[in-house]
């Protein structure tokens, strides 16, 4: 390499070293930025070739830097294009911002993070920004979103195998199956992730054509029961993209406890001529949230199985389950069983 082109890479080495490990609170040292010059870039220096890159960057390019007068002295970049609450308050507004999908509030706090940011700094925005750091500790399962996050982004088909559980005999039965799916995107919910995924899909070169989705096309998955995630050698561009109104449907139906009997504090809402009963139940210290003329309100810790379910289906139309979500969906779907079972799916019969 021509001497004046080593000077240049190494003078544009040293600039990312002060952009990437310091900023206000951190520096580096003569001798640390020697070792990243190294470790990174594979180019050796002096001290004194540090000292003339500093200058250079001060004079003509016009990026400064901050030194400490502590031994030995520290070397911060000053010269930023945002500063750090900037940062901070634009990945705040963009995590807040309903009208953006996650792939791209995510894309844009990491573009953030890595290109503007010292590495000091993009921890505290991880912290605060990114929803799956907040809520997932587990390495692999945040690994897992990512991939899914990035594959929708790229409309990147998947496969994967994933548990079914059907009840058989009064038995919870499990069956492996396997899909091949759209993602469409990731969300937290009763403290999971789950996967809102297009099972009907077209991919690149495929002649056949997709005019429109159903509800039952929409699926969605706990991340955590995914099993040996592939990316498929096909992108879906061509499958249109369903509308949001069947993939909000596909979200509000999904049954997400079929299998599991849990304590949950369950938001009820009751005729007032119930009130006995609502205290034969759950005691006369149960605590009544709110009430009208003709209805109370209440929210109590209480097991969430089928003889609950049985419970309230006797009081007919003076109760009424209010949330969590995935309760009163297996509320809605138990209802459902029973319709089934008595020929009743049809509403006009």
């Amino acid at each position: 390499m021509p001497k004046s082109d080593y000077q240049k890479a190494r003078l544009f080495a040293v600039y990312q070293i002060l952009q990437r490990y310091t900023d206000d609170t951190h520096g580096l040292t003569k001798r640390q930025i020697l070792e990243k010059l190294e470790q990174t870039y594979e180019i050796n220096s002096t001290r004194q070739t540090v000292d003339l890159d500093l200058a250079l960057l001060e004079y003509p390019l016009g990026i400064h830097y901050d030194t400490t007068f502590e031994k030995p002295r520290k070397y911060s970049l000053a010269t930023r294009f945002l500063q750090y609450e900037d940062i901070k308050a634009i990945s705040e507004s963009v995590q807040e911002n309903p009208l953006l999908p996650p792939t791209q509030k995510r894309r844009i706090i990491k573009d953030l993070k890595e290109n503007l940011c010292s590495i000091h700094e993009a921890k505290e925005i991880t912290l605060k920004s990114l929803p799956y750091e907040e809520t997932c500790i587990d390495e692999e399962v945040a690994s897992l979103l990512e991939t899914l996050d990035l594959a929708a982004e790229n409309k990147q088909i998947i496969k994967f195998t994933y548990p079914n559980f059907t009840f058989s005999k009064d038995h919870l039965k499990r069956t492996d199956t396997e899909f091949k799916v759209l993602p469409l995107y990731t969300y937290f919910l009763n403290g999971k992730w789950y996967l809102c995924a297009c099972k009907r899909v077209k991919p690149r070169y495929s002649k056949k054509t997709i005019k429109e989705y159903k509800k039952e096309d929409i699926l969605c998955f706990e991340v955590t029961k995914i099993l040996d995630l592939k990316l498929w050698r096909y992108t879906a561009e061509g499958t249109p993209m369903p509308a949001p109104a069947a993939v909000k449907e596909a979200v509000l139906d999904y049954d997400y406890s079929i299998e599991e009997i849990r304590t949950e504090k369950v938001s009820m809402e009751f005729d007032k001529e119930l009130l006995p009963l609502i205290y034969e139940r759950f005691g006369r210290s149960v605590n009544i949230d709110k009430e009208t003329d003709t209805t109370f309100h209440i929210v109590h810790e209480t097991e969430v199985s089928s003889e609950f379910f049985s419970w309230i289906f006797s009081l007919g139309t003076g109760a009424k389950l209010l949330s969590p979500l995935y309760v009163t969906q297996r509320m809605k779907r138990w209802i459902q069983a029973l319709a089934d079972l008595y020929g009743l799916t049809d509403s006009s019969k």
